[in-house]
């Protein structure tokens, strides 16, 4: 009877033990994974501007009494298409699912664009040919950045080893736009005369981010990731100052002078992240 009551017990310890270990491996599989603290993570991907390459011409043809106008234009406007790399590290607060969190990045990419117009007027004179004249005038304006800096707030929901995220903050750039002129302008029978001029503006841009994204954890330490973005900065203008081609004659047809506008650009990344 001692022996069949010591068996009993040792049976019943096991079953407990048993159903415990069983409950916690189902608590494990189902459990929350946990995003608060410190990470560093390394991202790469593409930006694609939101603005599309553009190009066009015209040319218009127009007896005047003994004058015969003709002009022709062209205008093209580049985008920007480039690979993006940035490291970034930030800290997150985990209450139950709500994970919120704060981070910064510093990265890189090939931030160019561009807008042109080339211009042509001639205009003759059947009767007198030394009264005609020439106007041939090349516009470039181009936009020039390289680093990008951000600052965001983040909001997410956690499940299971995943977490997905919306973020949006602050973006920083620092930028170049330059403006240049060049030609000739011919009177008659008179040698060409240049028209040649300059004007540039650098300094730092303030724009905005905003971003969604997706990450999973691999164990403790490790976690990948994916997101979707866009990177906004306004139009750097550039000053007037230094560009006086004095025209004798107004282009005709010129209705608007290409600009560059806003810098606007989606933004696709995987990356890595460490948690400390």
């Amino acid at each position: 009877t001692g022996q069949t009551m010591r068996l009993t017990t040792v049976l019943a310890a096991a079953g407990l033990a048993a159903t415990a270990g069983g409950v916690n491996a189902q608590d494990l599989a189902t459990a929350t994974a946990d995003w608060s603290g410190f990470y560093a993570g390394i991202y790469a991907g593409y930006g694609i501007d939101r603005a599309e390459e553009t190009s066009s011409s015209s040319s218009f043809s127009q007896p005047d009494g003994d004058f015969t106008f003709d002009y022709s234009m062209q205008t093209a406007g580049t985008a920007i298409t480039t690979l993006l790399g940035d490291v970034r590290a930030g800290y997150n607060f985990q209450h139950g699912s709500l994970v919120l969190g704060l981070e910064a990045s510093a990265g890189a990419g090939v931030l160019d664009k561009s807008v042109s117009l080339d211009y042509e007027l001639d205009v003759t004179d059947g009767e007198e040919p030394e009264d005609g004249f020439n106007l041939d005038l090349g516009m470039r304006k181009t936009f020039s950045a390289g680093a990008i800096g951000t600052f965001t707030g983040q909001v997410g929901f956690a499940f299971g080893a995943w977490l997905v995220y919306g973020r949006g903050g602050r973006a920083v750039t620092h930028a170049t736009t330059k403006l240049s002129w060049d030609g000739t302008y011919t009177n008659g029978e008179d040698a060409p005369i240049p028209l040649a001029a300059n004007s540039q503006v650098s300094g730092v841009l303030f724009g905005t981010t905003f971003a969604v994204g997706a990450q999973t954890k691999l164990n403790e330490q490790m976690s990948i990731g994916a997101e979707l973005g866009v990177v906004s900065f306004r139009e750097q203008e550039v000053s007037e100052t230094g560009i006086a081609l004095d025209l004798p004659i107004t282009p005709i047809g010129v209705t608007a002078i290409p600009d560059i506008g806003a810098v606007s650009i989606y933004t696709a990344k995987v990356g890595v992240n460490y948690h400390f």
